[in-house]
């Protein structure tokens, strides 16, 4: 079996959710969000490994995480960096060797599949790169000021998600390639990709894998997860 990589970014520090605790740590139908995507990582066949990236303060946390799910294919629990960009860079770099494609993961998004990891997999075969996106349903605008200045035709605009998945030095050449053209704070990894001169395969995503940013978000997530559970609101 190939060797592939779930990389999973869990450094946020909780600022835009106003909470004391950092999203990824916040419970979701009773276990911390973070721990809903190691799940998946850990029942998928293709994944070989895991490595997380984590903020200094909350590696002690993390690690009670991976105790309480008995998560088996943890290879590194790493500090990460001040930036998204860097962060990534960081898991890229203590990826076990022999790694051969590695899947980014925001901590954020709880609610990924089997068969999304499956046909990320498969598309970053075929194209050395591969992202999910769903249908953008709002018109978005460009401004300046504090006045439209733009609106861009919506039938060609797509929403990004993740786990993205890459062959493993397409991305570590889109990294250092960033780097030396003086980019440190991009948000998106398939955005380095395509900077770098590469291409990036589409793959359907699911509107349910909605990133938890806002309190809002979190009453939304709780309804799906029950949902995809048949739980009921009083259960």
């Amino acid at each position: 079996m190939e060797k592939t990589t779930a990389l999973i970014l869990a450094g946020g520090v909780g600022r835009r959710m106003d909470s004391a605790i950092p999203k990824q740590f916040l419970s979701l139908g009773g276990t911390p969000i973070v721990s809903h995507s190691i799940k998946i990582f850990e029942l998928s066949d293709k994944i070989s490994d895991i490595v997380v990236v984590c903020h200094n303060d909350h590696i002690d946390r993390m690690e009670s995480i991976f105790s309480e799910i008995q998560a088996k294919k943890i290879r590194c629990l790493i500090p990460g960096g001040e930036t998204r960009q860097k962060s990534s860079f960081i898991g890229l770099k203590n990826c076990p060797p022999g790694t051969e494609y590695v899947l980014i993961h925001d901590s954020a998004r709880p609610f990924i599949s089997i068969s999304m990891v499956d046909d990320l997999l498969s598309a970053a075969r075929e194209s050395g790169s591969a992202g999910p996106v769903i249908d953008n349903n709002d018109t978005v605008i460009e401004t300046s000021e504090d006045f439209i200045s733009k609106i861009p035709e919506r039938d060609s605009l797509k929403r990004v998600q993740t786990p993205q998945a890459f062959r493993y030095d397409v991305i570590v050449h889109a990294h250092k390639m960033a780097l030396k053209n003086g980019t440190t704070s991009a948000s998106d990894d398939c955005g380095l990709v395509l900077n770098s001169g590469g291409k990036v395969r589409i793959v359907r995503g699911r509107e349910e894998n909605l990133k938890i940013t806002s309190g809002l978000d979190m009453e939304l997530a709780e309804l799906i997860f029950m949902k995809e559970r048949n739980l009921s609101p009083q259960g």
